[in-house]
C-alpha cells in the first residue's frame, strides 16, 4: 500500500455556508473494540506530545469525535482524502453542522494507509503544520475517528475550544465639559 501524508494543515479561517451532517451519521454508531483501540490510541499520541512539551493535555470531546469519526469514513466510502470534501465543506463547517458552540477556530489533521495510530502520530509530529495543530495550546479538546475498508485506512484527529469568546470590553464614555465623572 503507498503511504501519503497530506502535507496540509488547516486552521480554518471562517465558517462558510453549512450542509448538515445527517444524524445518522454525526456521532459514532457501534465501532468494534479494534477501532476504538485506534482512536484512542490517536487521543493518547497527542496528550503524550504535549505533556512532554508541558502542555495540557486534550478532553475528548462528543461533537468532534462524532465529526472526526464521520469524516474518516466519508473519505473510505466516498474514495477521497483532503481537508475539503467533495462539497466543499472544510473542516469547520463539517464540525459546525453538529456543534456550532466551536465556531471557525478549529484544526484537522489526516493520515492515509498508516500501518498504525503510532505510525499516523510519528508522521504528524514530523510535519510542521500538524505538529502545530497537536501542541496549540489554545486547543482543548480532540476527537478522533478512524476508518479502515479495502481502498484505504483513514486516521483523522480534530482540535477544538469550545469556550464561548470573551465578550468585548466597552470602554467607559469621556467625560465632557460641564458633565462630573463618576460618582465615589
Amino acid at each position: 500500500m503507498t503511504r501519503q501524508l497530506l502535507i496540509l494543515s488547516v486552521l480554518a479561517a471562517a465558517a462558510s455556508a453549512m450542509t448538515a451532517i445527517p444524524a445518522a451519521t454525526a456521532m459514532p454508531t457501534t465501532m468494534t473494540a479494534s477501532a476504538q483501540r485506534v482512536e484512542r490510541a490517536l487521543v493518547d499520541c497527542a496528550n503524550r506530545e504535549r505533556r512532554a512539551r508541558g502542555i495540557a493535555p486534550l478532553s475528548v470531546h462528543p461533537a468532534l469525535a462524532g465529526a472526526a469519526h464521520a469524516y474518516a469514513r466519508a473519505m473510505l466510502r466516498r474514495r477521497f482524502f483532503g481537508h475539503t470534501d467533495p462539497s466543499g465543506r472544510d473542516p469547520a463547517d463539517r464540525v459546525a453542522t453538529v456543534d456550532p458552540a466551536f465556531g471557525p477556530f478549529v484544526g484537522e489533521n489526516l493520515y492515509l494507509d498508516a500501518r498504525s495510530a503510532g505510525e499516523a502520530c510519528r508522521g504528524w509530529m514530523r510535519s510542521t503544520g500538524h505538529r502545530q495543530n497537536i501542541l496549540d495550546p489554545r486547543y482543548t479538546v480532540i476527537g478522533t475517528g478512524f476508518a479502515r475498508g479495502r481502498r484505504g485506512v483513514y486516521y483523522v484527529q480534530v482540535f477544538g475550544d469550545p469556550a464561548p469568546p470573551e465578550p468585548p470590553v466597552e470602554p467607559e464614555p469621556p467625560v465632557g465639559e460641564g458633565e462630573q465623572g463618576p460618582v465615589e
